[in-house]
C-alpha cells in the first residue's frame, strides 16, 4: 500500500508540475496579450505560444489517459507488417539522417486489432526514446515476429537500437509515469508509459531489455487475430474503374506486394507485379499496361526515378505512387503523376485510380527506346 501511494503521489505530484509549467506559459502570454499597444509581431508570437502549449496539454493528457486504460480506443484489424512499412517512411524522417532505420517483416502473419493511432504514438515514443540513446548515431530496427503471449499466438514487434543502454536501476522502473533520465525540460517520463497503456489496452504486453554500452529492445506482444484487414474491407461505394485494365505493379516489399495485388484483382484489374524499378523497366519494354502503381522508396532507382524515366519514354503511361511521405514529391511535375497516400484501402485506391480516367488502351502505352 505505501508503494501505491508513493507511486499515486508521484503522479499526482508529475502532472501538477508538468501542468503549472504550461499553465505558466499560457497565463504569462494571456497576461501580455491584454496590453493594447503590444506591437503586432510579439502579438502574433504569444498567440503561436499559446497554440503551441495547448497542443503540449492536449499529448500530456493522450499520455496520461492511455497509461490509465481510459481513452476511448477505436481498434481495427490491421496487418503489423503493411502498417509498419506505410510508416516508416515518416517515421525516419522525424529521426533525422544520423538514425539508420530499416524495418524487417518476419511475422508470417501480422494481423492484430488495435487502434492505429496508438500504435503509431508508442512506436514512434520508442523510436525517439532510442534516438535519444544514440546522440552520435546509429542503427534502429524494427521487425515484427510470430510469437507466444500467455499460451496463446501473437505478434511481436521489436524495437533494437545501438545506443547507451541502461542500467538494472533504471530498468526496474522506466514504465512508471514521469520517470525519466532526461535533462529537465527534455522529457515528460510518459513515453514508455503510454507504451505499457497500449499494449495493456490491445491485450498485450511491453517488455524491454537492455545492457549498458549494448544497445536497448523494447518488445511489444499484440495478440493475433483471425480477422480480415479494415484496409481490405470494402466501406462505402468504389470508384468505378474500366474492366481490365492493365496495372505494373512496383513494390520492394513482398507483403505490401501481396497485398496490393490483391486489392487490383479485386477491383477487376489485370496485374503484373515487378520487385523494383529495373524489373519494372524490362517488363515495360515486352508488354503494355494502361497504369504503373509505384512504390516511392525502394533500393536501386526510386519510384520518383522510375516516374521520371518513363514521363520521357512513355509520356502517355499514368504513373500513381504510393507513399506515407515524401520530400521528392517536392517542386516534381506532378501532371502525370497520382499519389495515394498509405496506408490505403480498396476505396481510396479506387479513387485514386478513377481520378486518372483511365481506358483500356494499353496497346499505345508500350515504353519506347
Amino acid at each position: 500500500m505505501a508503494k501505491k501511494l508513493q507511486a499515486i503521489g508521484e503522479l499526482t505530484g508529475g502532472v501538477a508540475h508538468d501542468f503549472n509549467n504550461l499553465l505558466t506559459v499560457i497565463g504569462g502570454a494571456a497576461e501580455m496579450l491584454k496590453k493594447v499597444d503590444l506591437p503586432e509581431e510579439k502579438r502574433a508570437r504569444y498567440i503561436d505560444n499559446i497554440a503551441t502549449t495547448v497542443e503540449r496539454a492536449s499529448t500530456l493528457t493522450s499520455h496520461l489517459l492511455a497509461f490509465s486504460r481510459r481513452r476511448a480506443i477505436r481498434p481495427e484489424v490491421i496487418d503489423l507488417n503493411i502498417h509498419l512499412d506505410a510508416w516508416a517512411e515518416i517515421l525516419s524522417r522525424s529521426l533525422g539522417s544520423g538514425i539508420a532505420l530499416s524495418v524487417k517483416a518476419s511475422a508470417k502473419n501480422a494481423r492484430v486489432e488495435v487502434d492505429p493511432t496508438e500504435l503509431e504514438t508508442a512506436v514512434l515514443n520508442a523510436a525517439v526514446n532510442a534516438r535519444d540513446a544514440m546522440p552520435g548515431g546509429g542503427e534502429l530496427l524494427i521487425e515484427t515476429r510470430d510469437a507466444i503471449h500467455e499460451g496463446h499466438v501473437a505478434v511481436a514487434i521489436d524495437i533494437t537500437d545501438t545506443g547507451i543502454g541502461m542500467s538494472e536501476e533504471t530498468l526496474a522502473r522506466v514504465f512508471e509515469p514521469f520517470f525519466t533520465t532526461k535533462p529537465m525540460g527534455e522529457g515528460t517520463g510518459l513515453g514508455l508509459s503510454q507504451i505499457h497503456g497500449f499494449a495493456a489496452q490491445a491485450s498485450g504486453i511491453a517488455q524491454i531489455s537492455s545492457r549498458v554500452g549494448m544497445g536497448t529492445t523494447l518488445t511489444i506482444l499484440l495478440p493475433k487475430v483471425d480477422k480480415t484487414p479494415a484496409a481490405i474491407q470494402q466501406k462505402g461505394r468504389l470508384a468505378s474503374i474500366p474492366p481490365g485494365i492493365r496495372v505494373l505493379l512496383v513494390e520492394d516489399n513482398i507483403q505490401v506486394l501481396h497485398f496490393a495485388e490483391q486489392l487490383l484483382d479485386d477491383l477487376g484489374c489485370k496485374t503484373v507485379c515487378a520487385s523494383d524499378a529495373t524489373e519494372a523497366l524490362a517488363l515495360l519494354q515486352e508488354q503494355a499496361f494502361d497504369l504503373v502503381f509505384t512504390d516511392i522508396v525502394m533500393p536501386g532507382l526510386s519510384g520518383i526515378d522510375l516516374a521520371r524515366q518513363l514521363h520521357i519514354r512513355a509520356p502517355g503511361l499514368p504513373v500513381l505512387l504510393a507513399t506515407g511521405h515524401s520530400d521528392q514529391l517536392v517542386g516534381e511535375e506532378r501532371a502525370h503523376l497520382r499519389v495515394l497516400s498509405k496506408p490505403y484501402g480498396a476505396e481510396t485506391l479506387s479513387a485514386a485510380i478513377g481520378d486518372l480516367s483511365l481506358k483500356p488502351q494499353c496497346s499505345r502505352n508500350r515504353m519506347v527506346e
